[in-house]
């Protein structure tokens, strides 16, 4: 159980890299967008 756990954690190090950077980049979409939404109101 612990090996697989462990394999787990390390295969997708670089995958979870990039899918932090695309939720950084939805955040800030995200953000934008009701920002433009209050400045709308």
């Amino acid at each position: 159980m612990d090996g697989s756990l462990d394999a787990r954690h390390r295969l997708p190090a670089s995958k979870f890299g990039l899918y932090a950077h695309s939720a950084v980049g939805f955040l800030v979409v995200v953000v934008a967008a009701a920002a433009a939404a209050a400045a709308m109101w």
